[in-house]
């Protein structure tokens, strides 16, 4: 099966390798998560950003499934805006421009929902799948803007520990709430949502 690292419980036919027009529909908190970085096991907070592709593949078939809507492609990322972080690296490339100090202070993941830009994907193998993930995001041309760009397809998509909003945790994709429940994050929530247990025997306004 050809998969991409979408997060969601519907099969995705496979991102063409290429540059491709996209538009970002959806910011995920996912908590801190662990994976393996050089062999040594690791623990960082983390997103996933998603995207929908527009436009042909070299053979001139949209970017579709077989419902019409768009493939989606996406990727996880540390959230993070260090310098040497590459979703900063990620963003700057995608507006093209570097960050001020104060862009940096008040930035919110929220304000990229619905930006365009250019992905170039990449293939990659691991034993009987392949992976679309996502190489580079940059801006998308002055030449291209000028002949329209197109409109967002998908539900916005958003979530985060942050702020918080259940309806937004429960609109996710079983997928991507099952990664988010693995979270640190997510367990505290779960003790600070629990009623404060009460013995209905230990109240001494209660007569014998």
């Amino acid at each position: 099966m050809l998969i991409s690292d979408s997060g969601s419980d519907r099969e995705f036919k496979l991102a063409p390798a290429g540059v491709h027009m996209a538009i970002c529909y959806g910011v995920v908190d996912l908590g801190t998560q662990g994976y393996t970085y050089l062999g040594e096991q690791k623990q960082a907070r983390q997103c996933r950003i998603m995207w929908e592709l527009h436009g042909e593949d070299a053979d001139g078939n949209p970017l579709n499934l077989e419902d019409g809507r768009p493939l989606s492609l996406s990727q996880r990322y540390t959230l993070s805006l260090a310098e040497k972080a590459k979703l900063r690296k990620t963003l700057i490339s995608w507006r093209g421009r570097e960050f001020t100090a104060q862009e940096l202070r008040g930035f919110d993941l929220r304000t990229i929902i619905g930006a365009p830009c250019m992905l170039t994907v990449t293939h990659a193998v691991k034993g009987d799948k392949t992976y679309g993930n996502v190489d580079t995001v940059t801006a998308v041309p002055a030449a291209l803007k000028k002949l329209g760009l197109p409109e967002m397809v998908n539900k916005r998509t958003y979530f985060s520990f942050g702020y918080f909003e259940q309806h937004e945790f429960d609109a996710l994709s079983d997928g991507l709430k099952k990664i988010i429940m693995q979270s640190p994050e997510w367990e505290a929530r779960q003790q600070i949502a629990k009623p404060a247990h009460v013995d209905p025997f230990d109240d001494d306004s209660i007569p014998f």
